[in-house]
């Protein structure tokens, strides 16, 4: 009888090996951003990549190290998926739904943060800052001093106009859309204010003359497209 339940007891527990290894979470480095980006699956998968009974993506984390944020975005299926960001201190930033591809059966699933069905960007101390519904409306995110370093105007879930600031709220640069695709004059500047490049876009290709400078305002070069 000890022999027979002993048989049993080892055979649950060379059962439970694998089953667990195959269900319990685990992740691999991201080929778009290996050093802050981590892809979580579930499956068998060997060191090269390679895997057995295919892996089972479900979801992708980001800790980025330039200012200390956390992303975790949930993968179902190809589309619109939950993600939420926090600030440095574990405070919420971004709650919604966004775009999330599979690149590729090893890059495994890319999400695009700034593709949105709807979010909710909240500000440092927690007040809602912005939001978007039904892909409308404006993405704003702020640096955990409460510098707004980010503003993403959307239309129908087409980008509508984008401006980027540097981390002391110096513009860094602002452009408009149609149709989706960069489109008219855009200009950039350096950290201190002056000037860096400027030029034109036409259906999200440059356009004529590229003007760009030096930080002291001087011209530096011009590329004609």
């Amino acid at each position: 009888m000890r022999r027979v339940l002993f048989f049993y007891i080892l055979l649950f527990i060379l059962a439970a090996i694998p089953i667990t290894w195959y269900v319990w979470p685990k992740s691999m480095p991201h080929p778009m951003l290996p050093s802050e980006m981590q892809h979580v699956y579930r499956g068998f998968v060997f060191p090269d990549g390679t895997s057995i009974f295919g892996k089972q993506w479900f979801a992708v984390t980001w800790d980025s190290k330039s200012d200390g944020s956390h992303w975790r975005f949930e993968y179902r299926e190809e589309g619109y998926n939950p993600f939420k960001s926090y600030y440095s201190d574990g405070t919420l930033q971004q709650e919604g739904e966004c775009l999330i591809q599979v690149m590729g059966f090893e890059d495994g699933p890319y999400p695009d943060w700034h593709d949105l069905s709807w979010v909710k960007c909240y500000k440092p101390d927690g007040s809602l800052g912005s939001e978007v519904i039904d892909g409308t409306g404006t993405q704003m995110i702020w640096a955990q001093d409460g510098t707004k370093i980010w503003e993403l105007e959307l239309v129908n879930y087409k980008r509508a106009s984008h401006t980027m600031y540097y981390p002391n709220g110096q513009l860094h640069v602002y452009q408009k859309y149609k149709n989706g695709r960069v489109h008219g004059s855009c200009i950039s500047y350096y950290p201190n204010g002056v000037k860096q490049t400027e030029g034109t876009f036409e259906d999200g290709e440059q356009a004529g003359d590229w003007i760009h400078y030096n930080e002291d305002g001087s011209v530096d070069s011009t590329d004609s497209y």
